[in-house]
């Protein structure tokens, strides 16, 4: 019986910020950050030596009219036992829609650019949006996509989601999405859950910005969730299965990683995970070369490994 990510428990209900508007029942937790690459196994390899085990090539799709096309997308991801993942979408054919994806790696270059939050009911989700969310013009879905790719254990797989996305301005350089597992033990296949590095939760996701109040109040408006301010000039949004989404200024981004340049407004700076055990994860890195620094009980990987991007371990109770 799969014995894999299970539903994950509402983020509970917080005293209202937002005189008149209500708290969203259906955002559950960080569910993915995805990054645009190029097809290249040499990155996709630096990630195994980083020791995740990764997910097969999954080619994407969309469900239009009733029916499923192919999308020009495919990914390569690494899901965790105790929810999330990290994804790395590709363009696999120019011929055919992108959603977007091509246009980003030609402007953005390799790095990250989605983040998805875990939806209990994306079609409530998205009633609410428009119902209350400033710009709920631009507010899409949901619709069904597709992720279909071979296991070598069970042979042909297709998992399903039902995505929607939030009223950010149409030229936001981040995809802020929600989604709907509707087919979650495919999504998260126990032979594929345990990783070299002890890796068990998608922990954090860092986006940095010009203006940390004004971001946030725009994330705490749209997504109708508390971000609540921590050291170092950052605002935090807690789940109960201990993932968040942490907003940070250009100053605090400067004392907690002084090594990133802060080239756009905003950006995903970093990706956190929390691992069984930092002992375990340092040895992986030690041992595959991989270029790294200790740091307040957390184990970095400097963004000039590989898509541009900072990856964090950080320790999860078992």
């Amino acid at each position: 019986m799969w014995q894999g990510h299970q539903p994950s428990p509402r983020v509970r209900s917080c005293p209202c910020r937002w005189r008149g508007t209500a708290v969203s029942d259906y955002i559950k937790a960080l569910d993915n950050v995805g990054a645009v690459c190029h097809a290249d196994p040499n990155t996709f390899a630096k990630f195994e030596k980083m020791g995740f085990t990764l997910y097969p090539l999954g080619r994407q799709g969309v469900k239009v009219a009733g029916l499923f096309i192919k999308a020009g997308t495919g990914s390569v991801a690494a899901h965790f036992r105790d929810g999330g993942y990290f994804e790395m979408i590709s363009i696999y054919s120019r011929l055919l829609p992108t959603g977007g994806y091509k246009k980003l790696l030609v402007t953005q270059g390799e790095r990250l650019v989605k983040l998805t939050l875990e939806l209990t009911d994306a079609k409530r989700e998205t009633l609410r949006v428009k119902e209350t969310g400033p710009l709920a013009g631009s507010v899409f879905g949901p619709m069904e996509f597709r992720r279909v790719f071979t296991s070598a254990t069970q042979g042909k797989q297709d998992a399903r989601f039902s995505i929607m996305g939030y009223p950010f301005p149409k030229d936001y350089p981040i995809n802020v999405l929600g989604t709907e597992h509707l087919t979650p033990s495919v999504t998260w296949q126990d032979d594929l859950l345990d990783h070299p590095n002890g890796a068990r939760l998608l922990a954090n996701a860092l986006v940095a910005v010009d203006d940390i109040e004004e971001a946030a109040s725009t994330y705490e408006t749209i997504l109708t969730l508390p971000f609540d301010r921590e050291e170092n000039d950052k605002r935090v949004c807690r789940f109960s299965n201990n993932s968040r989404l942490t907003l940070v200024s250009r100053s605090g981004l400067k004392s907690e990683f002084p090594e990133i340049d802060a080239d756009s407004d905003p950006f995903v700076a970093a990706v956190y995970f929390g691992v069984s055990s930092l002992d375990r994860a340092r040895e992986i890195l030690t041992r595959n070369e991989v270029p790294f620094e200790s740091r307040h009980d957390q184990l970095v990987v400097p963004h000039t490994y590989v898509l541009s991007s900072t990856f964090v371990f950080e320790q999860v109770s078992g």
